[in-house]
C-alpha cells in the first residue's frame, strides 16, 4: 500500500488494528477527502473504467449514487455476466423494490459511488455480519433518485470459503437482524 502512495499522491494509506470489513469502511470514510465515495471487497476487482461510468451516470441523472451491475467470477474460472448495457434512474422505492426482489439491483456496499454526505451520514454496523444490508437501503431511501447503469464493471469473487459461501456459524444469523431492520425503515417509508 505505501509504494501506491508513492506512485499517486492521492491515495491515503490508513494503519489500524483489524475491526472488520464494517470498520475498516467506517475508517476510509472517515479520512475521505473527495466528493464521492466507493468500496471495493478486498477479494474483488473492478474494470479501469469503474469509477468514470459510475461518475458519468451520477452526472448524467443529477443524483447522490449510481450504481453498476457486475460480473460473477468463480474459482474455477467461470464468469457470469449481469446487465444489458442499458442505463436509468430510478426512485428510491422503484430501487427497493428491485433490490428486494434480487431483480438485478442488491444490498452490496460495493459496485456503487456515494456522495461523501450519504457515506459518511450511515457508516456500517460494526463488528456484523452483512453489513451491507444494514445500509444500502438506507443510502437509497436519502438518494431519493439513484443513477442505474447495467454495464458491468466490477468483478464479485465467489470463494468457497467466503462470509457467504463459507459454513454456517452463529455470526451469520445477523443476517436476520439487518434484514429486521431494513424491514422497518422500508415498511415505514
Amino acid at each position: 500500500c505505501d509504494k501506491l502512495k508513492e506512485k499517486d499522491s492521492r491515495i491515503i494509506v490508513i494503519h489500524k488494528k483489524n475491526g472488520g470489513l464494517s470498520d475498516a469502511r467506517n475508517a476510509g470514510t472517515m479520512e475521505a477527502t473527495g466528493e464521492y465515495i466507493s468500496y471495493i471487497d478486498s477479494d474483488d476487482y473492478v474494470k479501469e473504467t469503474y469509477i468514470e461510468y459510475l461518475y458519468g451516470l451520477i452526472k448524467k441523472y443529477d443524483c447522490k449514487m449510481s450504481l453498476c451491475t457486475h460480473i460473477v467470477s468463480y474459482e474455477n474460472g467461470k464468469q457470469e455476466k449481469i446487465g444489458n448495457g442499458m442505463d436509468e434512474v430510478l426512485s428510491a422505492e422503484q430501487c427497493l423494490e428491485r433490490m428486494l426482489y434480487h431483480d438485478v439491483i442488491d444490498t452490496s456496499a460495493w459496485a456503487k459511488l456515494y456522495h461523501i454526505d450519504l457515506a459518511k451520514k450511515f457508516l456500517y454496523p460494526k463488528g456484523k455480519l452483512f453489513e451491507d444490508i444494514g445500509n444500502t437501503y438506507r443510502f437509497f431511501i436519502e438518494s431519493g433518485w439513484i443513477a442505474c447503469g447495467y454495464k458491468p464493471q466490477y468483478y464479485y469473487m465467489i470463494r468457497s470459503n467466503s462470509i457467504v459461501t463459507g459454513s454456517f456459524n452463529m455470526r451469520k444469523l445477523d443476517l436476520l437482524e439487518m434484514t429486521d431492520e431494513m424491514a422497518k425503515v422500508v415498511e415505514k417509508k
